[in-house]
């Protein structure tokens, strides 16, 4: 069975960025600022839950393209990229993955990150 997914160019978050620890927000704003100057919406999964869980949270949101950010992936600047179309992972720069992500939108419309960067910060639905 194929993976469920919106288009890339559709989906509200096209990357996500997972920090393994508090320090590692900072340089997961810098990435985020990165691709937004490309139109590319990208946030950051801040919220104080264990890594497995944001992971999760990225794959129940449908993210086409996710990474987790720790140590090693800070001073090397290569990330393992998780792509949702492919189910698979790969090791990306910063630029490997702005040009990948831009070929996947081709030229339909592209519009803002409408939502806040941090996902601690974006709005909570609960029932009852």
């Amino acid at each position: 069975m194929e993976t469920p997914r919106l288009p890339t160019w559709l989906s509200p978050t096209q990357v996500r960025f997972i920090p393994v620890s508090d320090e590692h927000v900072q340089h997961c704003d810098e990435l985020v600022d990165r691709l937004g100057e490309a139109t590319i919406r990208a946030d950051v999964d801040d919220r104080h839950e264990s890594v497995g869980k944001r992971i999760a949270r990225a794959e129940t949101d449908w993210v086409p393209y996710y990474a987790v950010v720790g140590d090693r992936e800070q001073s090397s600047e290569e990330y393992g990229v998780n792509i949702r179309s492919q189910d698979e992972e790969r090791t990306m720069t910063l630029d490997e993955l702005r040009n990948t992500v831009r070929a996947d939108i081709h030229e339909l419309p592209d519009r803002n990150r409408y939502l806040p960067q941090h996902l601690s910060n974006h709005p909570r639905f609960v029932g009852h």
